[in-house]
């Protein structure tokens, strides 16, 4: 994004309203199912409860913004790179429901397997729209590998 590009308010809001939709649908999807998070075996590092929504609440308004410089960006890859990230919001909603809704570790860590490698696509096609868009979303990416590992840690040591 150019020093001197100016902000489409309408635009950044819109971005910002589906990213973080996304995280309000994931929300309403399992609010009735957060309470069995706290009654299953946590592995080491597991966070508490209420740093979730603080840290996807920062995550999707960085995505906004980074789907938002790119929609932005004069560039023939913008289009590829935000059908990528609109599929991988899905993605995240529907792991949220594995996980929490469904108790579903196992499929959920390979769901969340599948978002990973689509947000690292989404990183790699945003990256040649946009640099700063790109490295927007790496701290999504790093959250994601992390709870990679506590999904993994949770379907080992819950076994049914």
């Amino acid at each position: 994004m150019a020093g001197n590009m100016r902000i489409n308010w309408k635009r950044l809001i819109l971005a910002l309203v589906v990213s973080l939709g996304a995280g309000v649908i994931s929300w309403l999807l399992t609010g009735n199912s957060m309470e069995m998070y706290a009654n299953i075996k946590k592995p080491p590092l597991s966070p508490p409860g209420q740093v979730f929504p603080i840290v996807w609440t920062i995550l999707f308004v960085l995505m906004g913004i980074a789907s938002y410089i790119v929609c932005e960006t004069r560039d023939d890859d913008r289009m590829e790179a935000l059908i990528l990230y609109g599929v991988q919001l899905f993605v995240n909603v529907g792991w949220s429901v594995i996980f929490f809704d469904f108790g579903a570790f196992w499929l959920a860590f390979f769901w969340l397997m599948l978002l990973w490698v689509l947000i690292i696509f989404t990183v790699w096609r945003f990256f040649h729209v946009n640099k700063v868009a790109a490295w927007m979303m790496v701290p999504y990416l790093l959250w994601v590998t992390f709870a990679a590992y506590l999904n993994l840690a949770v379907a080992i040591i819950n076994v049914k």
